[in-house]
């Protein structure tokens, strides 16, 4: 595997779990000097977007880049659209406005998640009998699969 060298405007992702079971990912944007702008908080509630260093982003998991088949937005206008969301972001909801939102509008300028628009059948009208939506169990499911893995420097 190559070390893929992490760079500003890069749209990071990493695998977590809700309450310990439900795996989902999430999402960010590097902005350089090892630090990270994302949605991050205990709870829905608390959740604000906030800059953080990387290894608080990365926590445990493992970490990939996400790789758009179209057109992106320029690193630098990447970074200072993530740094103006930081400024003056509007409450998190899992539906309108979650980690991935923020990502996909700063990286391609569209606000968009993937992991809602394949789930919200689920989450919002009830059609599955479980607590929660089945999640896959790959971290570069669903809606992409062209990312970058794992072994990783950073880069400013």
């Amino acid at each position: 595997m190559s070390v893929y060298e992490i760079r500003h405007g890069d749209h990071l992702v990493v695998k977590r779990r809700f309450a310990g079971v439900v795996p989902y990912t999430h999402h960010g944007i590097y902005v350089g000097s090892r630090k990270v702008i994302h949605f991050t908080g205990r709870t829905a509630a608390t959740a604000t977007v906030r800059k953080t260093t990387i290894e608080q982003f990365i926590a445990d998991s493992a970490l990939a880049v996400r790789v758009y088949d179209g057109k992106t937005l320029k690193r630098k206008e990447t970074c200072r659209r993530a740094e103006e969301i930081l400024r003056t972001s509007k409450a998190y909801s899992y539906v309108n406005n979650n980690c991935e939102h923020l990502a996909t509008l700063c990286k391609a300028g569209e606000s968009k998640s993937h992991q809602v628009d394949s789930r919200v059948d689920f989450v919002v009208y009830g059609r599955q009998s479980e607590i929660a939506p089945r999640f896959p169990d790959s971290i570069f499911n669903p809606g992409f699969t062209d990312v970058k893995v794992l072994r990783y420097r950073l880069r400013n």
